[in-house]
């Protein structure tokens, strides 16, 4: 049983050590508990597939996870070049250009 923080200190001192407060939308908060290991599962939180996220800590201690992927050096660098994404944009739109491989 949780004892509300202000009436109990050393509760307060195991919350904070143990405890997570997870944001799933922006008008509900679900409560998760980190297990010995300060692990918490996010099963039932945010979208399925969201798989990898960025994880950093506020100032005030508030862990704040954002959806992420993960992308070769190449890859980030052809998203740099808005010409060369617009350029495979066009040319995916007229496929019939497109020649097919020799099977």
């Amino acid at each position: 049983m949780l004892v509300p923080l202000p009436h109990c200190p050393i509760a307060a001192v195991a919350q904070k050590q143990y405890r997570a407060h997870v944001v799933s939308n922006a008008s509900e908060a679900v409560l998760v508990e980190l297990d010995q290991r300060r692990r918490l599962s996010l099963g039932k939180l945010g979208s399925a597939h969201h798989t990898r996220y960025l994880a950093s800590v506020e100032p005030d201690g508030t862990i704040v996870l954002r959806p992420a992927v993960v992308m070769t050096e190449l890859e980030a660098r052809l998203l740099e070049n808005p010409e060369l994404v617009d350029g495979i944009h066009r040319e995916r739109e007229d496929t019939a250009k497109y020649v097919p491989r020799p099977e």
